[in-house]
């Protein structure tokens, strides 16, 4: 993720108290990293998986294609958790 996106996660999700927006709890604070690091996870396996089948669909023999059906077949198996 760019800094950028980072930066628009933080304003959606941070709730702050009042006006002052200088300070955030350390709950807060874990709970958005907890976020970011899922979002970035999703996005990550996301892009594997599109390697795998990139490879599949390459097939240029029988073994490198039935790799990339089970690499994809792995990483769908690691979104659902």
């Amino acid at each position: 993720m760019t800094r950028d996106e980072i930066q628009a996660e933080f304003d959606a999700f941070i709730e702050f108290p009042g006006k002052d927006k200088s300070y955030v709890t350390t709950v807060s604070t874990l709970l958005f990293a907890e976020h970011i690091a899922r979002k970035a996870r999703a996005q990550g396996l996301r892009e594997a998986r599109e390697v795998c089948l990139a490879e599949r669909r390459l097939g240029l023999d029988d073994e490198r294609a039935h790799y990339g059906e089970l690499c994809a077949a792995a990483i769908k198996q690691l979104e659902g958790k």
